[in-house]
């Protein structure tokens, strides 16, 4: 059975390092990262959000279906509104130097890195990834996506940590944007249509 497991998290990796077509892209603190997506072989749509890194290896967020996809980008609205509701209460009372979760969370989400020295892919399933208000000591509000010590699947010695920052609401539009669903199929029925050309 471990065998089993083993040989589908191959297979999954394999479809993920040649499959995935890039559909759109998005900024955050003005770093641009790419969206990639694809079908599966059940034509699953599935979409893949990479994110800011900072050591040796690329990571993204993983979702698995259409309704994955719209459940974030809804969260994504919901984070902008509560967003804005606590900048004004913090610029009302002055505040700085001040970190809270909002009261959001990305659900069921999948958490994929690839270590550029030795090009291995890992995995961590349904992941509950926090989302934080953070007043720097400037007082300049920013939004983060973070959690430490993600571990994967198949080795629990193996971890990353997710984070990536938003200066802006107009950054987290633009991701909202950026995962437009009728967007990412068009995309990838145009890439579909061109290699129909050369059978």
């Amino acid at each position: 059975m471990k065998k089993l497991i083993i040989l589908s998290l191959l297979a999954i990796q394999t479809l993920f390092c040649f499959s995935e077509t890039v559909v759109s892209e998005y900024y955050a603190t003005e770093a641009k990262f790419n969206i990639e997506a694809d079908y599966n072989k059940h034509d699953v749509l599935k979409v893949y959000i990479e994110i800011y890194s900072g050591d040796d290896y690329v990571k993204y967020l993983g979702l698995d279906n259409e309704q994955e996809v719209e459940n974030f980008r809804n969260n994504i609205l919901l984070i902008i509104e509560k967003f804005q509701e606590w900048s004004n209460t913090a610029k009302t009372n002055n505040v700085s130097d001040f970190i809270k979760n909002f009261p959001i969370t990305f659900n069921s989400i999948d958490v994929i890195w690839k270590s550029y020295s030795s090009g291995d892919y890992h995995f961590a399933y349904n992941q509950i990834i926090p989302i934080l208000f953070w007043v720097n000591k400037e007082q300049e509000h920013k939004i983060a996506i973070r959690k430490n010590d993600v571990t994967s699947a198949d080795n629990k010695y193996t971890k990353c940590n997710v984070f990536t920052l938003f200066s802006s609401v107009e950054e987290l539009k633009g991701l909202y944007n950026a995962l437009d669903l009728d967007k990412i199929k068009n995309k990838l029925n145009k890439k579909t249509n061109i290699d129909d050309l050369f059978n």
